[in-house]
């Protein structure tokens, strides 16, 4: 199962800082989420979000992303700024590429 982190609002719709969930991508990953927790589609429809794979930010391009079961994916709001106009509201970090290759300065 992958690991989920979640943070600020999300924390409290979900009422939970952490789940484990089955999915192969984020894709399915975030359906599952807005499936089961109808607030939280709500809030990603209207708020942006950055998402992390094993602490390593995901683009937008990259959601379809294969996830393993040792994933720990963390979701979190945007706080300021950054805000998203994406299908799913997610911000974007277009500076990074596959989740699983380390980051080059």
């Amino acid at each position: 199962m992958v690991r989920v982190r979640l943070y600020g609002s999300l924390r409290a719709v979900v009422g939970s800082s952490e789940l484990s969930l089955e999915a192969s991508s984020l894709t399915e990953l975030l359906g599952v989420l807005k499936e089961r927790y109808e607030r939280l589609s709500e809030l990603m429809g209207s708020e942006g979000f950055v998402v992390l794979v094993n602490e390593r930010p995901v683009p937008l391009s990259r959601l379809d992303a294969k996830l393993d079961e040792e994933d720990v994916v963390d979701i979190l709001p945007v706080v300021s700024g950054g805000r998203s106009h994406s299908p799913l509201g997610l911000a974007r970090s277009a500076r990074f590429g596959d989740p699983r290759s380390p980051h080059k300065s």
